[in-house]
């Protein structure tokens, strides 16, 4: 959900974002594989109860009994059809790193499609570097790629650093 955020950010209010990263997220939702839409309905606050997504909520909510009706909430959310929309993916101002896993909830497919629309469209030997970068993980799920730290800073590091242009 936070690239989703991350996104309405971006189009929102484009002078608050330098660089713009998405991991393993759609901008609307159909992005999202049909296996993943069939599963996000079947979403219980228990399958979160044993992960970091729950420990992370009892550090921060104001009263972690809650943790149920977030769940509930969140799944309401994430089962809700939705389209940013082409034109304003394509007229975000901010670099965009796009990271996602080749077994992703994301597909592939949408990944390349947040890609082009950011300016990723021709061979860079033959002309300036986009100001959209993409990564596939391979053998990574929609989690998994979270936990790929090493990786992840490795393309998150230099794409922050890099002088704009």
């Amino acid at each position: 959900m936070g690239g989703g955020v991350a996104q309405q950010l971006a189009i929102r209010n484009p002078s608050l974002v330098r660089r713009l990263i998405l991991v393993s997220t759609v901008y609307k939702y159909e992005g999202w594989s049909k296996e993943t839409r069939s599963i996000l309905p079947m979403l219980t606050p228990e399958m979160f109860e044993p992960t970091p997504i729950k420990q992370e909520y009892d550090k921060v909510a104001p009263d972690p009994k809650h943790f149920k009706d977030f769940v509930n909430k969140m799944k309401k959310f994430v089962t809700t059809s939705y389209d940013f929309g082409a034109d304003k993916i394509k007229a975000i101002k901010s670099p965009t790193l796009i990271i996602a896993g080749d077994g992703d909830g994301v597909t592939a497919e949408h990944a390349v499609e947040m890609y082009r629309l950011r300016g990723g469209s021709y061979m860079v030997d033959f002309g300036p570097v986009h100001a959209a970068q993409l990564a596939i993980f391979p053998g990574s799920s929609h989690i998994s790629v979270m936990m790929e730290t090493n990786w992840l800073v490795t393309m998150i590091n230099p794409f922050l650093n890099k002088s704009l242009q």
